[in-house]
């Protein structure tokens, strides 16, 4: 009775082990373990401990999105674990209310906003600790709810494939494993693992893919699982093949692109070449092209959830096909010649606007515009007679945009928001040279706005930037014909 009580954890290492052979991974890599507590990442644990992987570190990310007495309870169910297994830990907490600004202004929603998070963490720590690899926990079922989730949202053929078994250097070896065998695990064991409150809230979409449609699935069709691995797999493989295939077209079909104005990075291709495609790998191509491209828009310009929409890139794809030009999301779809180009919509503002992506190696490089407007950037060192104010080096997160200013822009200062053009206002900077004001905006909003070329001693700054008087400090100046 002992042996198949036993059984099921056997099966399990054997199974995980198969698998890293089958994928050609061998188990000494220095690897990261993304630990939650909860079910599947505590057997994922389990398992890689006793196979001998590693050198293992476990990380648990605090999403701050639970009660505080829940939090703490779980994280010292983590201590305990790495304990038990002698395995060092990274506590990674976020601060309460992080998640849902995040989600707020990335367009996305909660459970989104927290993943982005917590493999922002899980990268950094990679990066801290010399890790090669990163284990997830995710399951059978997981995959499941992600292709039921993709139906019902629209997410495309992307989410139907399920959950990545390996993607890079994410390595999910539990992704072909129900959660009933992952459970007579854990019990066969007497392993303890912690459920998560928020797993019964019915206000997001996993949860009542979980929780109510799969159980009813199982009652009508009980064989449906089965066979939604099988059109998974098929349509993973399709994917495979048709991303070598589109590869090869844009290298073929990739032409330079040369700018259309000053800091324009857009993408070209052979027009007769790129229409000549099937309608299935043009759409890719442009995804791709406008993905890049997105990151580079201000925010209330970029895709919701960054995911680029599949109407706007049918509709390129039509306008491509007719050799006219159509826009949308700050973004430009024109055919030129014999070629066919995506870009960004530079004049945000005015026609004498202007719009730069500024790495920290670029500072202080000078950028001209056709309209005659040059802005350039420059570090600047302690204090001087009429030395402009500038933004702490250490507040800074590159890449940023320096752009003017567009109508309805807004900035958070220490005693709230104010609209860019009352500050400017305030600052008795003539309209005429409004345009020309120079505003530093990073991935949360706008970060700083320099008046000091048209009014001595004004820069005005997001709440949580400083301003500094000595050190190093960022200055942004823009002048006009």
């Amino acid at each position: 009775m002992a042996s198949s009580d036993r059984e099921p954890d056997r099966d399990l290492e054997k199974k995980v082990r198969t698998f890293l052979e089958l994928q050609g991974l061998t188990l000494t890599t220095p690897a990261l373990v993304g630990f939650s507590g909860g079910p599947d990442s505590t057997a994922l644990l389990e398992v890689l401990a006793a196979l001998g992987a590693g050198p293992l570190r476990m990380v648990h990310v605090d999403h701050g999105l639970r009660p505080e007495a829940e939090r703490r309870a779980e994280r010292r169910l983590v201590r305990q674990a790495a304990a038990r297994l002698g395995l060092a830990l990274s506590l990674v907490v976020l601060a309460p209310g992080l998640v849902e600004a995040h989600a707020q202004r990335e367009g996305s929603g909660i459970e989104a906003a927290a993943r982005t998070l917590r493999h922002r963490a899980f990268a950094r720590l990679m990066r801290k600790y010399g890790c090669q690899r990163l284990y997830l926990g995710h399951s059978a079922d997981d995959s499941l709810e992600q292709l039921l989730m993709s139906l019902l949202g629209g997410g495309g053929g992307v989410g139907l494939k399920g959950i990545a078994a390996v993607a890079g250097s994410i390595v999910r070896p539990l992704s072909g494993i129900g959660k009933q065998e992952i459970l007579a695990f854990l019990d066969a064991r007497g392993l303890p693992y912690s459920l998560d409150s928020t797993n019964s809230d019915p206000r997001f979409l996993r949860n009542r893919v979980r929780n109510e449609l799969i159980p009813r699935l199982d009652d009508a069709f009980p064989g449906w699982k089965k066979t939604a691995r099988g059109i998974s797999e098929r349509l993973r493989r399709d994917d495979e093949a048709l991303a070598a295939v589109t590869a090869e077209a844009q290298a073929r079909l990739c032409r330079p692109a040369a700018p259309a104005r000053e800091g324009d990075d857009g993408q070209a291709w052979d027009g007769p070449g790129f229409n000549a495609l099937p309608l299935a790998m043009r759409l890719r191509l442009l995804a791709a092209a406008c993905s890049r491209l997105d990151g580079t828009l201000p925010l209330g310009h970029r895709f919701p959830g960054g995911r680029v929409s599949n109407g706007l890139l049918r509709a390129a794809c039509r306008a491509f096909e007719s050799g006219v030009s159509c826009e949308g999301h700050g973004l430009r779809f024109s055919s030129e010649g014999a070629s066919l180009r995506v870009s960004r919509i530079l004049d945000l503002a005015a026609a004498a606007g202007y719009f730069v992506v500024l790495e920290e190696r670029d500072v202080g490089i000078e950028h001209r515009f056709a309209s005659g407007i040059r802005v350039w950037s420059a570090w600047e060192h302690g204090e001087g007679p009429g030395a402009a104010l500038g933004l702490d080096s250490a507040s800074l997160d590159f890449p940023v945009v320096l752009r003017s200013r567009r109508a309805g822009d807004r900035i958070e200062g220490s005693s709230g928001w104010k609209l860019v053009d009352r500050l400017l206002s305030g600052w008795s900077i003539p309209r005429e040279l409004r345009a020309l004001v120079p505003i530093v905006e990073d991935r949360r909003g706008i970060a700083a706005v320099f008046g000091s070329c048209y009014a001595a001693g004004k820069t005005g700054a997001r709440y949580d930037l400083r301003i500094a008087g000595r050190g190093s400090r960022l200055v942004v100046f823009a002048k006009g014909r």
